[in-house]
C-alpha cells in the first residue's frame, strides 16, 4: 500500500495537516479552554506530521510514532468539546 502513496498530492497534504495541527494547537496553548496537555500534544502531533509517510525510514517513523499522540489528542480534545457542548443552551 505505501507504493501507491509517494505521490506529490499524497506529500503535499500530509504537510498540509501537519500545519493545520500546528495552527490548532497553538490557538489551543494560547486558549483558555483546552488544557496545556492537550496543546503540547496538538504540537507534537503536528512537528511529526509535517513529514509525511512517504519521506523514506524517517517518515514512516515520524508517521507511526505520531500515532499515539494522535489517539490521546482526540480524546482530551472530544471530551473537552463534550463538556463545552453540554454548558451551551440554544
Amino acid at each position: 500500500m505505501t507504493t501507491i502513496w509517494t505521490g506529490t498530492a499524497f506529500a503535499v497534504g500530509y504537510v498540509l495537516l501537519g500545519i493545520g495541527l500546528l495552527i490548532a494547537a497553538v490557538v489551543m496553548l494560547r486558549s483558555r479552554l483546552f488544557g496545556r496537555v492537550t496543546a503540547i500534544l496538538g504540537i507534537v502531533l503536528g512537528v511529526m506530521s509535517l513529514i509525511p509517510a512517504s519521506a523514506g525510514t524517517i517518515g514512516m517513523v515520524f508517521a507511526l510514532g505520531s500515532l499515539l499522540p494522535l489517539e490521546l489528542w482526540y480524546i482530551l480534545t472530544g471530551v473537552k468539546l463534550v463538556r463545552l457542548g453540554g454548558q451551551l443552551t440554544v
